[in-house]
């Protein structure tokens, strides 16, 4: 489950920045009043398309500038104990569903976590194998379906025991935080943030005589793997949205659920 945690005051030893190129005015300054806030710390600043695991390696918080695509990105490479707060550097034009502050009240946020006197929320994640590939952990959701949008998505489901085969626009399988963002859209349900439980949802399920699934929208308990295998001679595994296709054509599987690795995200 999402579950809310307090800390005690923490010595912040190292600080790691991620951040985007933006032109935008509102991204120079709110870029600006980060550096600012953290001339007194040990910080290092990375372009989120140079991100990789081991610049995370004996940092203490995590700083995001930008928008949820920045900490979605960012997301992925987080592993360990770190805290992750997210700075939205453009307000009027950047979603900001895992960002807690701006430029405005960075330094207010900033000052509270060092104190302690802060809140987190520990986001679960999902855990994926393709095939023996382990791929990076999703904060929002797997998408799983035909590398063309417009052709039709062919693979196996199976639940436990329980098996079936889908025709589709693809599958989501989303986090409960995730719920709130595309399988929302797509037509999925809003689940509550603390539950540690997932969700898949088929996109635009095609329903005829020799195809008859019975599963469209379904939650699962966190003791539960989710097994696709594709019938597809090119589909794709995407996660969180962040454009890196994994090879997912004929026979080949996918095993989800959820990971005991959670997110820590500053509120």
């Amino acid at each position: 489950m999402a579950k809310k945690e307090k800390y005690r005051r923490m010595q912040i030893r190292k600080v790691v920045v991620v951040y985007m190129k933006d032109p935008s005015h509102e991204h120079g300054q709110t870029m600006a009043q980060v550096r600012k806030c953290l001339g007194n710390y040990n910080a290092i600043y990375i372009l989120r398309k140079k991100l990789s695991k081991k610049i995370f390696s004996g940092a203490d918080l995590a700083v995001v500038v930008g928008g949820d695509g920045t900490f979605l990105r960012t997301a992925q490479h987080v592993t360990g104990h770190q805290l992750l707060l997210g700075v939205n550097s453009n307000p009027r034009h950047k979603e900001g569903f895992f960002m807690c502050c701006t430029k405005k009240d960075f330094k207010k946020k900033l000052a509270s976590v060092a104190s302690g006197k802060f809140r987190s929320l520990s986001m679960p994640r999902l855990e994926s194998y393709l095939g023996a590939q382990k791929l990076p952990l999703a904060l929002n959701e797997v998408f799983i379906g035909d590398i063309k949008p417009y052709r039709m998505s062919y693979y196996e489901l199976k639940i436990g025991n329980y098996s079936e085969f889908q025709r589709s626009s693809g599958l989501l399988v989303s986090t409960p935080q995730g719920s709130h963002a595309w399988i929302k859209s797509a037509g999925g349900r809003a689940m509550q943030m603390n539950k540690y439980e997932y969700q898949i949802h088929s996109r635009e399920p095609y329903f005829r005589t020799l195809n008859k699934q019975k599963i469209t929208n379904k939650v699962l308990a966190s003791g539960k793997t989710l097994e696709v295998t594709s019938d597809m001679r090119k589909g794709i595994v995407v996660i969180d949205s962040v454009p890196r296709e994994y090879k997912f054509g004929y026979g080949k599987t996918i095993r989800i659920k959820l990971s005991h690795n959670f997110l820590h995200v500053v509120r």
